[in-house]
């Protein structure tokens, strides 16, 4: 079985808010952070929102490309990390968890964060080992983001 249609038979559950949650970091806080990341040098990429904020992060010991990170800091507060559901292969025998991306858009009332992902080659798991496993086809990939929720969804085009 491959390891996309193990992930896709996967449930996800989802637990709303309690109607009192106070997030930990205010909106102002939160882009605090990012300008500090941008100061650094650790975050390329920024698009704003009308619900929230992206910002896509390197950090530095990552200069071979290991990395990439992605982040909505919200307007009303609070920080989710978003895992776009795809890897790609860095060249130096590790897989990434995010890829360079610079084409993102947020529909037009912010709920939805869209971008599209280019695999050059297959992605597989476990490489030399039994356990090998095809984790994703070379080609291209329209990735949707639930920005109220933080998940993603990739489909191969």
């Amino acid at each position: 079985m491959k390891l996309l249609e193990v992930l896709n038979r996967t449930p996800v559950i989802l637990f709303e808010k309690p109607s009192d949650f106070q997030p930990m970091f205010s909106y102002e806080q939160c882009i605090a952070i990012a300008n500090a990341n941008a100061e650094s040098g650790a975050e390329i990429y920024r698009l704003e929102g009308p619900i929230a904020t992206l910002s896509q992060t390197r950090p530095a010991q990552a200069a071979m490309r290991a990395t990439y990170s992605f982040s909505l800091y919200y307007k009303d507060g609070g920080i989710k990390s978003v895992d776009l559901g795809l890897c790609s292969y860095t060249g130096i025998g590790r897989l990434s968890t995010g890829t360079e991306i610079r084409d993102f858009q947020f529909s037009q009332d912010g709920k939805t964060l869209s971008c599209t992902v280019e695999l050059n080659q297959p992605i597989y798991t476990g490489i030399g080992t039994d356990s090998m496993a095809l984790a994703h086809e070379a080609g291209i990939y329209h990735i949707s983001i639930d920005v109220e929720i933080g998940s993603a969804q990739a489909v191969k085009q």
